[in-house]
């Protein structure tokens, strides 16, 4: 079974490897194969040479020959490796981005599903820790492998002509310390992945600690002791259990070493005591006591490659775990050419995780040129609602339609290339001014004219012009000249963010949440120009100067709509939203 998998990840890897740079394969098979062969080649040479020496009838030229031959063999085995080691580093380094960006690409293809499931986390974490030139490091071991076993061969071909035997001394000792290797890096293999999550959590300590925005908390709570205490007992852990690995390891290596080196020493013994004997000559003895300690050493690091290809197969199953899921294609379906009408039918959600529907027979119609509040206590279905409405789950029950058109049908890259929305848990770009507002619409990136007109709607123009860089001002500390900003400048800029995109249907999760009362006040006078001939949904748990004068207001509690119509009509009808409205 691992060996087939084994064989299946080679597979792809040289898959992989031949669709980014061919020619690695090739200059790794020739050279390797070619290498193989230099230590044989050379062993014989050198048996002529010593022989030749103790021969009474020695040709100078012909011995000349030889050693000419011998120097050159180690010169051009040396220019070999040299010339052969900048291009395969150099294509290593084409293949390795290839594979970090192929990464990159899957998860950006993720769905919002699976970033709410924690394993989707530790695939990628481990999917990352396995990408640094892990592909070619596996693909060149494996042709490794090939050609240590052409280079084995040739040396037993050489011992079985001296005395057959000798060959079981050989490989006997190193095929058990093989299956004691592969037994450890089995165990090593199930405690890297048993503790991936404890690793991300060890991760996120050292994050917190050495991250700005959580400084103030952490200084005023104390908390800096508690998660470096945190930090210190996972890292002692995870010592703790590399260590028991490594005694048991280190025990069983020790006593077969000791074993191998008395064999060797008897058999080093005997090959001597033939050339006292006079059976083989001087360059005999040297040879074939040279072919049984590259033999031994051969076959060992061969079994030992033997291993660690089972190791790196086994996290390259990490690798390829995120490669080779299937993520949906979102530029397929029915292209819409605007958002005009919403309607939800008997809608129902429940997170797989749960029993509980937290969303139960929605029923809702919503159209362009109208602005809808959706009111409710947290936990009360609202944001789960706007995401389903925006297609990032198709896990539900019930039918939606746009425009008539079933949302499960419909090209969803494109569908919500017509949506604008500003997030509860908004983005907070280490980037500039510029590239925090742009970031809603790319194409606007390098025209200064829209980001200022849009920064200027949103009451931002009058911070920009007095930094000095502008709307290239760097905001957030991670990099150079990096300035700090107020939470409400932050969703003044998420705002932007989301404004700047021409769309038809734009959604607003708790759009005053950071906002003070003048600012929340003259936004509520701008939403009502920026969302005119647009359908726009605003969802909050509080009320704010821009509620009441939408056109129509819902209200949730418990995953269903239980109020609906404009405020006048609430609050007459003496019910929910009369009720919160007078707590406020």
């Amino acid at each position: 079974m691992r060996e087939t998998n084994m064989k299946i990840n080679f597979i792809k890897v040289s898959k992989l490897i031949w669709s980014i740079q061919p020619i690695y394969i090739i200059i790794t098979i020739i050279v390797i194969l070619i290498s193989s062969l230099y230590p044989t080649i050379s062993l014989l040479v050198m048996q002529t040479i010593l022989n030749s020496l103790q021969s009474s009838n020695i040709r100078i030229t012909e011995l000349l020959v030889y050693v000419g031959i011998y120097i050159s063999l180690d010169l051009s085995q040396t220019v070999l490796i040299a010339c052969i080691g900048y291009y395969t580093e150099k294509y290593k380094a084409v293949i390795d981005l290839h594979v970090k960006s192929e990464i990159l690409k899957k998860a950006s293809h993720l769905t919002l599903k699976d970033y709410e499931n924690t394993e989707t986390y530790n695939i990628i974490q481990r999917a990352q820790n396995e990408s640094d030139n892990k592909v070619t490091a596996y693909f060149n071991l494996v042709v490794s492998c090939f050609g240590v076993i052409v280079n084995v061969i040739s040396f037993l071909i050489l011992l079985f002509t001296f005395k057959g035997w000798l060959i079981l001394f050989v490989i006997v000792i190193p095929i058990v310390k093989f299956y004691i290797q592969k037994e450890i890096n089995m165990k090593q293999y199930k405690i890297l992945v048993s503790r991936t999550g404890e690793e991300r959590k060890t991760w996120y300590y050292s994050y917190l600690m050495t991250n700005g925005n959580y400084t103030k908390e952490m200084c005023l709570y104390k908390l800096y002791g508690l998660f470096l205490n945190r930090f210190q007992c996972n890292k002692e852990k995870f010592i703790k259990q590399d260590m028991k690995i490594l005694r048991e390891s280190t025990k069983k290596i020790t006593v077969l070493s000791v074993i191998e080196q008395i064999l060797d020493g008897c058999v080093f013994g005997y090959i001597v005591y033939n050339g006292i004997l006079g059976n083989i000559l001087i360059g005999d003895v040297v040879t074939y006591t040279k072919v049984i300690i590259q033999t031994k050493s051969k076959i060992q690091a061969e079994l030992s490659s033997f291993a660690e290809l089972e190791k790196q197969s086994l996290y390259l199953d990490q690798l390829f775990l995120l490669l080779d899921k299937e993520i949906l294609n979102y530029e397929s379906g029915i292209k819409v050419q605007s958002i005009d009408n919403i309607k939800v039918v008997d809608l129902k959600y429940r997170y797989k995780t749960q029993d509980k529907y937290v969303l139960n027979k929605i029923n809702l119609e919503l159209e362009k040129g109208k602005c809808y509040a959706i009111l409710g206590k947290n936990g009360s279905g609202k944001t789960t609602l706007v995401k389903i409405l925006m297609g990032f789950y198709d896990d539900y029950e019930g039918e939606i339609f746009i425009n008539g058109i079933n949302l499960r049908l419909i090209n969803k890259e494109n569908y919500r290339d017509k949506i604008g929305a500003l997030f509860q848990d908004y983005g907070k770009y280490e980037a500039t001014i510029r590239e925090n507002i742009a970031y809603g619409n790319l194409k606007s990136l390098n025209d200064d004219a829209i980001i200022h007109t849009i920064a200027e709607k949103f009451n931002l123009q009058s911070f920009i012009l007095q930094q000095k860089a502008g709307i290239d001002t760097q905001l957030g500390y991670w990099f150079d000249d990096g300035i700090n900003i107020s939470e409400g400048q932050w969703q003044k800029i998420a705002l932007s963010r989301a404004f700047i995109k021409d769309a038809d249907m734009y959604i607003l999760d708790e759009p005053n949440a950071a906002l003070d009362a003048i600012s929340e006040y003259y936004l509520a006078q701008l939403y009502k120009q920026v969302l005119k001939d647009k359908l726009g949904i605003i969802i909050a748990h509080r009320f704010s100067n821009f509620i009441h004068e939408t056109d129509k207001i819902i209200i949730m509690e418990n995953g269903q709509i239980i109020e609906t119509g404009k405020h006048s009509e609430l609050f007459n009808k003496d019910g929910v939203y009369k009720r919160l409205y007078e707590l406020q």
